[in-house]
């Protein structure tokens, strides 16, 4: 039985477009959230004194570390991660193998919380500055994951069925095949990932049959189809 894949999906890129809808709110159930540390460790920094520099240093550590685990939370695997007893480097690697966290604002968050190591000592208030910084620069550059909520996708095969296309635009193929869209859904309730196939037959309009595809996050699928699912967010969602 055919099924949809990602290679089907990824024909976006050879001809349509993508719709996203509006994003809502996600709330992880944390009593203390990032922003918060956030807050306290700039309070902390404002003090200017030694204790005040070490209070801002774990204020922000925190922050990094709510924020990660509220991200873990909304791809579905916080829980699983919990019982296996992951390390921070553990946690951020797999949103970096998502595409969440670059390599480079990975380097930059180690260099920062391993500034706490050196626990017998003063920090530099430069070096808190920029760890403080730091935490708020990746804070503020994941949030947007966090706000996307339910959050769906239409990826449109041609303009829309009936409509005329312009065939100069595709010079390699002319006509597609096929015409229609995929829906694509991302749940942070149940977590998963429900597809929905939309499509027709370009030349005689019958409707082409395709089981609708739902992948869990115990799906070995599963972070294949939310690195996909999130490069769309990222590509119609320009920071």
């Amino acid at each position: 039985m055919a099924e949809i894949t990602i290679q089907m999906l990824t024909e976006y890129n050879k001809f349509g477009r993508i719709v996203g809808t509006v994003p809502g709110d996600f709330k992880p159930n944390f009593m203390i959230k990032p922003h918060q540390f956030l807050s306290y460790a700039e309070s902390n920094l404002n003090e200017g004194t030694p204790h005040g520099l070490l209070d801002c240093l774990s204020n922000s550590k925190r922050a990094i570390e709510c924020q990660v685990d509220s991200l873990l939370t909304y791809i579905g695997i916080y829980d699983v991660i919990k019982k296996k007893k992951y390390g921070f480097p553990s946690k951020i690697k797999v949103l970096n193998d998502v595409g969440i966290v670059s390599p480079r604002i990975l380097t930059k968050v180690n260099k920062s919380r391993n500034l706490l190591e050196h626990s017998y000592q003063i920090p530099d208030k430069e070096k808190v500055e920029d760890a403080f910084d730091v935490a708020y620069l990746f804070v503020l550059c994941t949030e947007r994951y966090l706000n996307i909520g339910t959050y769906s996708f239409s990826l449109e095969c041609d303009c829309r069925f009936g409509e005329e296309i312009d065939t100069d635009f595709y010079p390699e193929q002319g006509k597609p095949t096929y015409g229609g869209f995929y829906e694509i859904i991302l749940n942070p309730g149940p977590k998963t990932i429900y597809i929905e196939a939309h499509l027709r037959d370009w030349e005689t309009n019958d409707p082409i049959e395709l089981p609708d595809k739902q992948v869990s996050f115990e799906s070995e699928e599963y972070y294949e189809y939310l690195r996909f699912f999130l490069k769309l967010y990222d590509l119609i969602n320009v920071r």
